[in-house]
């Protein structure tokens, strides 16, 4: 069986060079794991060179004693004179004179302090022409073994002419992992391997990655697939599959330059002119996430009008509101829920708070969007939602990333049971590196603290994959605890046995941590975003970046037989969104909305009494609350403190 790839991303090196270090080689345990590249000797081109030869400087003609012939003795010194200065220039040699008659002596012609032959003086002088510098072949970027030419050549022989293409992705316990694709043509600055008649291309991109290694194709009775050895690699995940190396901390401009592309382009929409009967939202807390979750959102959807935000402090309110052009700002939450013009309130407090303001809110007649996760425990969640249904009115938690068009197209895939066979296990992680700095909020056990509460993404692409409920057993939950509060966990690490739809058990990792070991000490693991990698019984199927796909994501499809990966992407439309006719007037939204807009989409469709297109249903955050109840239990933790508002 095919050791389990954990996800992680890449940092192209070809944009921003290599970030080297040499260090010792060795072996780590699989799961904190770091691989660097050892460094090149600089290279400068033969004309950099040439140019750096200094100009000719006369010099006086040589008066020491002629050097004796070829064919004399030599003498005992094994040096016959002096060894020229750096950047002198050696004159030649003067040879032995001899006697010669005046009939025969050729006419000289003086010219300063030399004398030059007349006849070598009429000769045509011509520049003495430099040899040829003979180019030796270059270096092929990897080479190929026997057996891995041998299956390349099975794989290229079909109908249609394909190239493989060599990379890395994003994936793997340490970091990077190779990936195969077929392309029809060389990228522009792919590089080209011909090795006995095959051909394999290297993505420009990951050429610093690769360069100097050996491919191999192995067989044996747990799995058939490539194997690269690369002798950059000073550190090596101990399953074998995935590779790091020191410019992953460069992942971090790579996805801030992608955030400041998609912020800029979320200025290119328009803001629309708001309808009649547009919904009033109010926005209970000043947390940071609100610009993002709704703010922003809000300003481009027709039907949602920003009018009213709340803050424990009035001042912080009433900058807030200045800012985003809230029409009134409150001291108090319950000044926010008394006011009758607000139809819905957004509300993104600490955690342990959830259950208490949701539940006023309701009371007071309104619809709830509800920041993740949903309350406290699964108590509370029952509680509230019967609230709900009493009160008649919309209550949905927040899991943006659901909403989104990438989300529904990973999930018609690994749905595909005729294409890739049933799911045989998951892995999903969410880690913060550096770390969640003490004192925050998500350290403090009596606000429903912890890292498999904070992280609760992890669990949600876990069940989302699977369609499923509660698991059937809870095989193993391990707890970090937090070095300041034991009932905290700082990490989670959870192997959980579901049913899947087809009725056949899976078995699915979730790891959570907040405060993710640094590499050596001296390095954040800033590469690790929100992933889950699905193995079904024909590919692996892996979606990067999941908690926030418009910012950047990629989904890959690795077939187990040939170790060939395709890649795919969705922005707009897709499976849910691509037949809907959008607040924006168009089908399939656009591809500049985020997940929270999305999300925004769905629940004012909603409130508004009509059929939304995805929505995360009551019973869903239910269930994922018993599920992370049951991880407590089993970790020795316990669940999170009920709300003394329900107490």
């Amino acid at each position: 069986m095919n050791a389990p790839w954990v996800a992680l991303p890449r940092a192209p090196a070809a944009l921003l060079g290599r970030f080297a270090a040499h260090a010792s080689s060795s072996m780590r345990p699989c799961q904190h794991l770091f691989r660097q590249f050892s460094q090149t000797q600089p290279w400068s081109t033969m004309q950099e060179k040439v140019q750096t030869i200094p100009s000719y400087q006369p010099y006086p003609l040589n008066t020491r004693p002629p050097t004796q012939p070829r064919n004399e003795p030599i003498p005992e010194k094994s040096i016959a004179s002096t060894i020229p200065e750096v950047h002198e220039t050696q004159p030649p040699a003067q040879q032995p004179q001899t006697q010669v008659s005046p009939k025969t002596a050729p006419s000289v012609t003086t010219v300063g302090a030399a004398a030059i032959p007349e006849q070598e003086r009429q000769k045509k002088t011509e520049p003495a022409q430099q040899p040829k510098r003979k180019l030796r072949p270059r270096k092929a970027a990897i080479r190929l073994t026997p057996s891995a030419v041998a299956r390349l050549r099975q794989l290229l022989n079909q109908p249609e002419p394909k190239l493989i293409k060599v990379g890395v992705r994003n994936r793997g316990c340490s970091g990077l992992a190779y990936h195969l694709d077929y392309v029809d043509r060389p990228g522009p600055f792919d590089e080209e391997v011909e090795q006995d008649g095959v051909k394999v291309l290297i993505d420009s991109k990951a050429l610093f990655s690769i360069i100097g290694s050996e491919m191999d194709w192995i067989e044996n009775k747990l799995s058939q697939r490539f194997h690269f050895n690369n002798p950059n690699i000073k550190e090596e995940c101990g399953c074998g599959e995935s590779f790091m190396h020191d410019y992953g901390t460069m992942a971090l401009v790579i996805q801030g330059y992608t955030f400041l592309h998609q912020y800029a382009a979320s200025w290119a929409q328009s803001v629309p002119k708001k309808r009649e009967g547009a919904l009033k939202c109010g926005v209970i807390s000043s947390a940071r996430i609100n610009p993002a979750a709704l703010i922003h959102p809000a300003e481009t959807h027709p039907d949602v009008i920003l009018y009213a935000i709340a803050s424990r402090d009035k001042a912080t309110a009433q900058a807030a509101a200045k800012s985003y052009k809230f029409q009134k700002a409150y001291g108090s939450y319950d000044e926010l829920l008394a006011d009758p013009e607000v139809d819905f309130v957004y509300i993104a407090t600490p955690n342990g708070l959830h259950f208490e303001w949701a539940f006023k809110s309701l009371q007071a007649g309104k619809h709830v969007l509800l920041e993740k996760p949903f309350t406290s425990n699964a108590d509370e969640a029952k509680r509230l939602v019967q609230e709900a249904e009493r009160c008649g009115k919309v209550l949905m938690e927040a899991f943006h990333w659901q909403f989104h068009p990438a989300s529904h197209l990973w999930r018609s895939i690994i749905e595909d049971r005729a294409k890739y066979g049933r799911i045989i296990r998951t892995e999903a992680r969410m880690t913060a590196s550096p770390g969640i700095p003490h004192g925050d909020i998500r350290w403090d056990y009596d606000l429903a603290g912890g890292s498999f509460m904070d992280c609760t993404y992890a669990l949600s692409f876990t069940r989302y994959a699977l369609r499923a409920g509660t698991p059937e057993e809870v095989v193993s939950a391990v707890a970090r605890p937090y070095e300041k509060d034991g009932r905290v966990d700082e990490a989670m690490n959870t192997t959980l046995l579901f049913r899947e739809q087809t009725g056949e058990l899976v078995h699915s990792r979730v790891y959570t941590d907040m405060a993710r070991k640094w590499i050596g000490g001296v390095i954040p693991r800033i590469w690790e975003f929100p992933s889950i990698e699905v193995e079904t019984e024909k590919a692996v199927i892996y979606y990067y970046n999941a908690m926030m796909p418009h910012l950047y994501h990629y989904i890959s499809i690795t077939d187990k037989a040939t170790g060939i990966s395709t890649t795919v992407k969705q922005y707009s439309g897709g499976p849910v969104w691509g037949d809907v006719t959008t607040s924006n007037g168009v089908k399939g939204g656009s591809t500049v909305w985020a997940t929270y807009r999305y999300q925004l989409e769905a629940f004012v469709a909603k409130c508004q009494g009509k059929d939304p297109a995805f929505f995360v249903t009551n019973e869903e955050s239910i269930t994922q609350m018993e599920v992370i109840d049951a991880c407590y239990e089993k970790s020795g933790l316990g669940k999170r403190p009920t709300s003394q508002f329900l107490q």
